[in-house]
């Protein structure tokens, strides 16, 4: 199955091989698929045999058949992950190497999405595996990882690779799993909002802070211009100076300091309230409708504290 889809015929459609994909995931996960012996590949393991194809791309300079590869790799990976298989930490680990490639790092980056988001295939009706540690697993193989490599990488764009799959997988993690590590992860947070071209990372990033906000206000108080900042960056959106985000990016930005306005100490607030609302004056005429409410609303609460603290 798995020469199928990554050695199979060009020609064959998307959805035969997502079906293939799927199908593979529920073997692994509700079988264990990955022990099974393939003698016809000299009496390797599934999991032996998939790790070997992964680690064959680095001579191989077929794209299309890498990006299968490391596809297949992120389809099995969330399947194993679920059932907390023993091997489980093995192929995260080959996710993670992945980034660093040139090409495709970024896709691979993003397909770390894939690993907690929830899923039609592995589910109760499918009597798929879903392992509650699954969530705590995760966390231990990459957060802390990711955050390493980002602060010692010293190309641009791989470092935003790293960003990417951070977020990716922050925004399917429960907040309690990662808050005891709130004060290493949130300046990355910070940095993952500028990212470019990607509106699902940027709001990724911009969600998680509003997770941290209400429950770490200590460490926000301790990045609050650079909070401030990034979410008035996304906010502002002109005719001659349009916004690199989308609605539901600068939507979630004034989320964010709406929330400071109930979180954050009123005098710390009051340094920056004239940037704030000088930046909320622009939101108030976005052309989308909900910016515009939740822009008026934050408008008025920062107002509010201004009047209060007098």
């Amino acid at each position: 199955m798995i020469q199928n889809v990554v050695l199979g015929d060009s020609n064959s459609t998307p959805y035969s091989r997502i079906a293939a994909l799927h199908f593979l995931q529920l073997l692994v996960n509700k079988y264990a698929a990955g022990a099974e012996v393939l003698e016809s590949e000299g009496g390797v393991t599934v999991s032996a045999y998939l790790e070997a194809l992964v680690q064959g791309t680095s001579s191989n300079t077929d794209k299309t058949h890498v990006e299968r590869v490391y596809q297949t790799l992120a389809y099995y990976t969330t399947a194993a992950l679920a059932r907390c298989d023993s091997k489980d930490r093995v192929f995260v680990r080959l996710m993670i190497e992945g980034i660093a490639k040139p090409h495709i790092g970024k896709k691979i980056a993003q397909s770390f999405r894939m690993l907690m988001a929830p899923s039609s295939i592995l589910i109760k009706e499918n009597f798929a595996i879903l392992r509650p540690l699954r969530q705590g697993r995760l966390y231990a193989y990459v957060v802390d990882d990711l955050v390493a490599l980002w602060r010692t990488s010293t190309e641009a764009k791989i470092k935003s690779n790293y960003l990417v799959a951070l977020a990716a997988v922050l925004n399917f993690l429960e907040p309690s799993v990662y808050l005891e590590n709130s004060e290493a992860i949130f300046p990355l947070l910070l940095e993952g909002t500028n990212i470019q071209n990607d509106d699902w990372t940027k709001l990724a990033c911009i969600t998680s802070i509003r997770t941290i906000v209400p429950l770490r206000p200590k460490i926000v108080n301790s990045h609050l211009d650079s909070v401030i900042s990034r979410m008035t960056d996304r906010t502002r959106n002109t005719y001659f100076s349009p916004s690199d985000s989308n609605v539901q990016c600068r939507a979630a930005a004034i989320d964010v300091l709406s929330l400071l306005t109930k979180h954050i100490e009123v005098n710390e607030l009051q340094k920056r309230k004239s940037k704030v609302i000088n930046e909320l004056d622009i939101a108030v005429d976005d052309m989308s409708m909900t910016v515009r409410d939740r822009a008026q609303r934050c408008k008025l609460a920062w107002f509010t504290l201004v009047i209060d603290s007098q």
